[in-house]
């Protein structure tokens, strides 16, 4: 390790022992909690006794152990306050941020468990692919640094956390980021980036995407295939970049709550943006618009709208009916404002100014936004209403369902990602004139919260020529009759990827075949639906399912099918009566999420330590093997346990997935079973 040394003569200055002796501690510290903190220690290289190996220690696989308490040497002599072996632990977080770090060596794969790595603000220039790419990183921190290049070599099943923004050369992303199935949370702002890669529409379970401050647009815009992928994401910042347009397929983004494009060079927003019913916030700030898509008006849950300082010539007047909070349309080119604005009583603030409004006085601009809402009221005709002038000429002929779907049908020829949404609308049936619409190109379908029920509230043949539906919700319902089509009654498979029937009580029997017909399906939720005679291989067709929730189905044990679900990563199945876990639980090796509270189990399978686990609920169960104060200590503390009592030709005494791995035998009684 080297340091810079302020004083002369033949030996360490007072400060640099100092600082060596509290390095040293930490070593010593990080042995027993599996953290390591060297942050802003002004470090030149990581401490080589972080990856020195046990010389006659025993092997996890072709890697030796990280040298333990007794034999690591740090200048010194003995430790007594040593931990004891049995209380060793893995290296499972490494912090060593703002530092002068100018590389991160290979010897980094040597530490076999660690899940989280922090080498953010130093002077790295290049990066150890294949050694990181050998670890079960979850998280990894690079930000701030002066790289290049991302290694095209990435831990590509375990990672869920990568910031990389900082690095002030970096101008493509790896393609191999496409198969970080697993990333919840990419960062990478104040880069370089002239494009981002369409494999990245492969990361599903991606919630917040940062891209801000870089040079997007530059010469491409952002693909058109990237929203249909991104069906997981809540956050997208692309603000500071040189964006002319957005994808037209922006709507596919279904999960979307806040969208940062401000200071781009924007000149329309796509009209699909009205699927995006998720959306809370919008900043539109500083771009190059002159006018808005009417289809904003179906972003039910608008709260912020930013769209100060572009060329906007007119607020059409569908604004008034969302309930937004916050409008700032300062600094614009507005000659008007559409009258029906008044009608959005929810807006607490309403910013105008910077316009050439001459139809308002200024007194109104600048004063309480109340007075301005009821001025612009005054100016509409008496017999028009909250609520009227936005339904269009089909509203007089046509029902409220039978509307919706029209609009969704609008959008779906327009190539968005049109979604149908008819929740909480009291129907008891849906009208065969919906069905029809909504057939050609509607891909998601949401009539949850209504009083359906009965054979004929879900025509089978309509359902069937639903030929681009990839969602429906059926949840909150009456439903008596299984309502998908099924065996010898369907006569092609439905694209369907997202069921819900959750809170169908009255729903419990369920036809041999039941999802013969929707094997794509990746995520579907029985809650609340109990089905005591469940036909054989009842889930069978459903191999390629990613979450399943089952809370309250009266289970008493997890069906056999689930068990071969190899691409589950989320499985809730809280307040049953389970009284046991099969030990073919180790075959889900991409299960993220387990729930299994308030349920009848004794015992776990200590083949759940082998699991990536990184929830595992258990509470409300009489555990009675399994002492309290591991269970308190979360889920890492549980998984760890569970390994220790795995017999060593499954790796039990550290010779786990190394998820949280520890190469010590717990105490303490046996699991059992």
């Amino acid at each position: 390790m080297q340091h810079h040394r302020r004083g002369g003569g033949g030996g360490p200055t007072d400060e640099f022992a100092v600082m060596q002796s509290g390095i040293e501690k930490l070593l010593l510290g990080s042995h027993a909690s599996g953290t390591l903190n060297l942050r802003g220690r002004a470090m030149h290289a990581i401490p080589a006794e972080v990856f020195s190996e046990d010389p006659g220690g025993e092997r996890t696989g072709d890697a030796r152990r990280p040298r333990t308490l007794q034999n690591a040497s740090f200048g010194g002599g003995g430790h007594s306050d040593a931990p004891s072996w049995w209380e060793v632990r893995d290296l499972v977080t490494l912090v060593v941020s703002h530092n002068v770090i100018t590389e991160l060596p290979e010897e980094v794969a040597r530490l076999t468990a660690l899940e989280k790595l922090d080498i953010g603000h130093n002077q790295l220039q290049t990066l150890p692919g294949e050694a990181l790419a050998s670890l079960p990183l979850r998280a990894l921190d690079v930000s701030n640094n002066q790289l290049q290049a991302l290694p095209a070599a990435l831990p590509c099943h375990t990672l869920a956390q990568l910031y990389c923004g900082g690095n002030t050369q970096l101008r493509v992303l790896p393609v191999s980021i496409g198969d970080c199935h697993r990333l919840a949370e990419l960062s990478a702002p104040g880069c370089q980036l002239v494009g981002v890669p369409v494999s990245l529409a492969h990361c599903h379970s991606l919630v917040s995407l940062d891209l801000s401050g870089n040079q997007l647009g530059a010469s491409t815009d952002l693909p058109d295939s990237l929203p249909a992928g991104l069906v997981s994401l809540r956050d997208l910042n692309v603000a500071r970049n040189r964006l002319v347009s957005l994808p037209n397929t922006l709507g596919a983004m279904r999960a979307l709550v806040r969208l940062d494009c401000r200071e781009n060079e924007l000149r329309a927003i796509p009209r699909s943006v009205g699927a995006c019913l998720a959306l809370a916030e919008l900043y539109l700030g500083q771009n190059h618009l002159t006018i808005l898509p009417e289809e904003i008006g179906d972003c039910a849950a608008l709260r912020t709208l930013d769209l100060a300082r572009n060329r906007l010539r007119a607020l059409p007047a569908v604004l008034g009916k969302i309930p937004l909070g916050l409008l700032d349309a300062s600094g614009n080119e507005l000659t008007s404002v559409a009258p029906e604005l008044g009608h959005c009583t929810t807006l607490r603030r309403l910013v105008l100014d910077g316009n050439p409004l001459r139809s308002i006085r200024q007194n109104l601009l600048t004063g309480p936004t109340v007075d301005l809402l009821a001025h612009l009221r005054s100016k509409l005709p008496e017999d028009l209403g909250p609520g009227q002038g936005f339904a269009g000429a089909l509203a007089p002929t046509l029902s409220p369902a039978t509307s919706a779907a029209a609009a969704a049908a609008r959008l779906a020829s327009e190539g968005g990602g049109a979604r149908l949404d008819l929740r909480g609308r009291g129907l008891e049936t849906v009208p065969l004139d919906v069905w029809e619409l909504a057939a050609p190109g509607v891909s998601f379908i949401d009539l949850g919260d209504n009083l359906l029920a009965g054979k004929d509230a879900i025509p089978l043949t309509a359902l069937e020529a639903c030929i681009k539906l990839e969602a429906i919700l059926l949840d909150g319902n009456r439903l008596t009759v299984w309502p998908l089509p099924s065996g010898e009654q369907a006569s092609h498979t439905l694209p369907l990827r997202e069921l819900s029937l959750a809170n169908n009580p009255a729903l419990r029997i369920a036809p041999p075949f039941a999802f013969s017909r929707t094997p794509l399906l990746q995520k579907l939720d029985l809650s609340h639906v109990s089905i005591p005679s469940a036909p054989l291989g009842f889930l069978k067709p459903l191999s390629k399912l990613r979450e399943l929730r089952w809370a309250k189905g009266g289970l008493t044990q997890i069906p056999d099918d689930v068990y071969r679900m190899e691409d589950l990563r989320l499985l809730r199945l809280p307040d049953n009566q389970i009284v046991s876990i099969s030990a073919e639980v180790a075959r889900l090796t991409n299960l993220d999420e387990l729930d299994v509270t308030n349920n009848n189990l004794s015992t776990l399978p200590a083949e759940l330590g082998l699991l990536p686990l990184r929830s595992l609920g258990v509470e409300g169960n009489m555990l009675r093997m399994i002492r309290r104060a591991v269970i308190d200590r979360g889920t890492q503390a549980l998984l760890e346990h569970l390994r220790d009592k795995l017999p060593a030709a499954h790796g039990g005494i550290g010779g786990g997935r190394g998820v949280g791995g520890g190469t010590s035998a717990a105490t303490g009684a046996g699991i059992g079973g």
